[in-house]
């Protein structure tokens, strides 16, 4: 029996598959000889060579969906719906309308604590000298800031110090 010229019963035998499995492979890129018949040695290096990449890809490396049929598109598809569940369960994506939700409430919070400054601050300020007036209005605008930034879900954590690089008081 010549190995590099076996029809596509022989192929099938030798590499225990069925005839209809070649085909489906002749389609996917399998290799044949000018003749139509089909070469041992190349089919096997083209199988390992296929093996390799689906353990590629089954190990984590993203396959290429260029030119693959539409059921290689839709496996690689779910991978990426998969990817991107997994990263949001592990907190390392957030999906937009999370992110700008929480930043509404955080700004509505400041603005509030600015609106309120003057009710805060001018029982304070009755007859007092300009230094006791800075006093007054950094300490105030300090717990303002502290209180934006300490809470929410993309802030520093709890037990993490956000202290002020440069305090006016």
């Amino acid at each position: 029996m010549d190995f590099r010229r076996l029809n596509q019963k022989q192929l099938a035998s030798a590499v225990g598959t069925s005839d209809r499995t070649i085909r489906t492979w002749t389609k996917e890129g399998l290799p044949r000889n000018d003749d139509g018949t089909y070469d041992l040695p190349r089919v096997i290096e083209w199988m390992l060579n296929e093996a390799r990449e689906d353990a590629s890809t089954a190990a984590g490396a993203e396959p290429n969906p260029g030119g693959q049929d539409s059921l290689s598109l839709y496996r690689y598809e779910r991978y990426l719906i998969a990817k991107m569940q997994r990263e949001r369960e592990e907190g390392r994506s957030w999906y937009e309308d999370e992110i700008a939700e929480q930043w509404a409430a955080r700004m509505a919070a400041v603005s509030s604590g600015l609106e309120m400054i003057p009710y805060q601050v001018a029982p304070h300020l009755e007859m007092v000298d300009q230094a006791t007036v800075v006093k007054v209005l950094s300490e105030k605008i300090w717990t303002l800031k502290d209180n934006f930034c300490r809470s929410g879900q993309f802030c520093c954590p709890e037990d993490d110090a956000c202290e002020p690089a440069n305090s006016m008081a």
